[in-house]
Parts: structure tokens; sequence; C-alpha cells
């Protein structure tokens, strides 16, 4: 396999001297001529058993440990992976766990009736993300395709604007160029922004136009159509919103039961908890009919100060670690404090849009000083802490 052979070439890269690494190029120049069918000569082939022999043991110990990890992923329970894949890409929200269960159950096992998910959480707790990781998800059957809808702009039929007609034809159009059958293949729509139409908005007629539009939305929920070549039955829909009225209203019951002396908010348990949300959801302005399609609801927490620091620090999709590939790419280097690190956390938790802000709290703080690293030659800026508190100019360094 050539890309474990590359690996093999980088582990190597640390442990041989040039001329060895030179042999193993050619190595890497062999395996790939071989795949591609080419002739090689008996001198190549030499060549090749002479460097067989000199990582024997490497290569085949990184190959052992390769193969063993595969086993064991696939030993591992669909559900189980994929929550922790979640977990990897995602800090912080460990109801997340429902939704790998859900997509379970439609993916795996066809039990759409049970799949119909809400996503509730506040700003920038990872709603849309983790949308985002699950369409990127290389252990994903290839007949899923993902895709995600502002719901907030749909309008009735026959209104200006996008109608539920309009979320098949988009996802019919995501299904040719993934090359699946519209007809066949099976579709997870996340419906994003939806607690702006489970809210009444009245129109210049006095009626509720957002029920309309769920109304619409329990055409497609319930599966029993053909729209748009598309079989609706093959579709799992999550809906996602901060739903900030309802927190208002559990807030409001919290008052309410503190209220008097010696009192103190009663425990909840889980499902009365989540029946209470449905009921606050309807009371809104939400179809009770479809609200009791919606069979996992999944309660995402606001992000706290620890939570935004591993997400600030991941090391692949952190926006530290993005920013200093982006430096890398023009030639240049951008070390953060650890400091640093804590004072972006508490601004992010001040604009309180969760890790959402800590891309522009970055871009902030390092843009307006590249050009000048480029004017002046230097190679390395230093982000120190006296920089965010009292506007201190920043460090700079040139390699010698």
């Amino acid at each position: 396999d050539l890309k474990v052979n590359k690996k093999f070439i980088e582990k190597i890269k640390n442990k041989k001297a040039y001329d060895e690494l030179h042999l193993a190029a050619r190595w890497l120049e062999y395996c790939a001529r071989v795949y591609e069918g080419e002739n090689i000569s008996g001198e190549e082939i030499q060549q090749i058993e002479d460097i067989l022999m000199e990582f024997e043991d490497l290569l085949f110990e990184e190959f052992d440990l390769g193969f063993e990890k595969f086993q064991k992923e696939q030993e591992i329970p669909f559900p189980v992976r994929l929550f922790d894949y979640i977990e990897e890409h995602v800090i912080g929200q460990p109801e997340l766990k429902l939704l790998a269960l859900a997509i379970h159950r439609f993916v795996n096992l066809g039990m759409r009736e049970n799949s119909v998910t809400l996503l509730k959480g506040p700003t920038g707790c990872g709603k849309n993300y983790v949308m985002q990781m699950l369409e990127e998800c290389t252990f994903m059957p290839k007949n899923v395709v993902f895709m995600q809808w502002d719901i907030s702009k749909n309008t009735p039929e026959g209104f200006t604007g996008r109608s539920s007609a309009d979320i098949i034809k988009k996802y019919k159009q995501r299904c040719i160029a993934k090359k699946q059958n519209p007809l066949t293949c099976k579709g997870i729509i996340y419906l994003n922004e939806a607690d702006k139409i489970f809210m009444p908005n009245t129109d210049s007629n006095g009626e509720n136009s957002n029920a309309f539009v769920q109304q619409q939305l329990l055409t497609m929920i319930e599966g029993a159509e053909v729209i748009e070549g598309v079989d609706t039955k093959n579709l799992m829909f999550v809906f996602g919103g901060a739903f900030g009225s309802v927190d208002k209203l559990e807030e409001e019951r919290k008052q309410k039961s503190n209220i008097g002396f010696g009192r103190g908010e009663a425990k909840v348990s889980e499902l009365a908890r989540k029946t209470t949300l449905r009921e606050d959801i309807i009371s809104l302005g939400a179809e009770r009919e479809l609200i009791g399609r919606i069979s996992t609801i999944v309660t995402m927490r606001k992000l706290d100060k620890e939570d935004i620091k591993k997400i600030l620090m991941h090391p692949e999709k952190g926006v530290i670690k993005k920013k200093q590939e982006e430096f890398k790419k023009s030639g240049l280097e951008v070390i953060f404090s650890d400091e640093v690190i804590d004072q972006i956390a508490e601004e992010c938790l001040r604009e309180n849009l969760g890790a959402r802000s800590g891309q522009n709290i970055v871009n902030e703080i390092t843009d307006k000083y590249q050009m000048e690293m480029f004017r002046e030659g230097y190679d390395t800026l230093i982000v120190h802490e006296g920089m965010i508190v009292s506007e201190e100019p920043p460090r700079y360094e040139r390699r010698s």
C-alpha cells in the first residue's frame, strides 16, 4: 500500500542516515512503479532486496501495528466508533451519543421512525460543526448523503421564498454530485435555525406563516411521498437551533421554585425534562404533531473556558494550529504563550459566541503584524499576554 509505505519512510527519516534514506526513497519509487505495472530491472530488484534487509524489522513492526489497529476498528460497534469520532472533534458534548445512536438506527437498522432528532444548544456549542464533521466521516457508508439547510428562510408554498420542495431539489443535487441514486440512497438532512420556524410569524393576512412551513415539513418527515424523484422514506431529519426562548421559560420556572423560605430547585428526571422541553416548544408556536415526530432530543451545553481552550488547541482542527500552518506556508512562524490562549478563551466567553469567535480574535491579534514581518524580514512572531491586556507591541525574532 503506497500510503503505508510513505508512513514507513517518515519513520525512517527520523532513524536513518541520508544514504539509507536515499535507498528508502528508491524502494518507495519501486513500489509505485510496480503498482503502475512497469517492468523492473534485475539491478533494481537487487536494490529493493537490500532495502528490505536494511529495514526489515522496522517495516514489519509498522505493518503489524497498522493491521492490528485496522482489526480493532472493525470490531468496534458502529455507534461506539461514531461517538468516539464525534468526541474527538466536538469538545464537551456528551449528549451527542444520542445523535450517534439515532444515526445508527437510521443507517444500519433502517429504523427511520426513531431517527428524527433535535439538537438544542446555545450559539457556538458545536451544532453545525458536528454535522460538518459527520459529513467528513470516512467510515460512514458511502450511500449516506449529508446536507445542511437554513430552514428559517422557508416560506409557505406559493409565497416568495424557499419551500420544502427546494430542500428536496438541493438534496437531489447533492446525491448526483456524490454519484448516488436520489431514489435509493440514504439522506441525513440538517435543518439549521429550526427554532425560528417554531415561533409564530404573522403575515399580512393575520395568519401564522410558520405553521404552514411546519405542515410542509411534516409531509416530508412522514416519508410517505416521492418528491422530485426522491423517496422521502429514505431521509433522516435533524433539527438544530438555540431555542433561547425555551431557556427563558425554564429560567422563570426555576425562579418561581426558589421563592419562599427553605425552597430550592427540585430535582427533575431526564424524561420529565425532555417532556417539559417539548411542551415549551409547542407553547411557543410549534405544531404538536411535528414535535411528536421528534424521537431524540440532544441538549448541548454552553462551553466553558476549558472547553474553548481545548478547541483552540485541537491538534488537527484548532484555530491555533490553522494559524500556525498559515504562517508556515509563507515561511513564517507564530508562537502563542499559554497566557494568550487563556486570554483568547476568556474573550470568547465574553462575546458569548462559544469557540466560533476564536478565529476572529486570533486573526485580529496576528494579521496586522504579518506585513511588518514581510517588510522587515522577521521570521517569528511571538504573541504574548501584554499584547491583549495592555496593547503592548509583539516580539519578533530573526533566524540566525
